[in-house]
């Protein structure tokens, strides 16, 4: 799964692939220049991992409190742990922006039963 974060702490996290990635499913097929550190270095320029390395610490923890997820509903999961790594305030006024973004856009009623047969996010091809 890669993932970039920025400097005002803006994440992009994605699924690019199912198994094992490799650089070709990343930077040539996005136009992307790879960086890569060597082994035992942390920073190359203005570069680090200090960044991507919460991030990812914030992602297990955030993953850990469903005890786990479909590999279906990861690029869900992705997007709602963003939008939580981007909004500002409490966790309960992220919540309750959240349920009002939902209803002021969703037109729809949907009973819990029906949640689980909803289409997931699809996939990077």
């Amino acid at each position: 799964m890669p993932c970039a974060v920025d400097r005002s702490g803006n994440s992009l996290s994605i699924v690019a692939t199912l198994g094992r990635i490799k650089t070709k499913d990343l930077a040539k097929s996005n136009k992307i220049e790879l960086i890569q550190l060597k082994t035992g270095k942390s920073k190359r320029g203005v570069y680090h991992i200090q960044h991507i390395n919460a991030y990812h610490s914030n992602l297990k923890n955030f993953i850990r409190i469903f005890k786990g997820v479909s590999t279906k509903y990861l690029n869900n999961y992705l997007l709602w742990n963003n939008w939580i790594n981007v909004s500002q305030g409490s966790m309960q006024d992220k919540t309750n922006t959240l349920l009002r973004t939902v209803m002021l856009s969703t037109r729809v009623t949907i009973k819990c039963s029906k949640l689980s047969s909803r289409p997931p996010v699809p996939l990077a091809s």
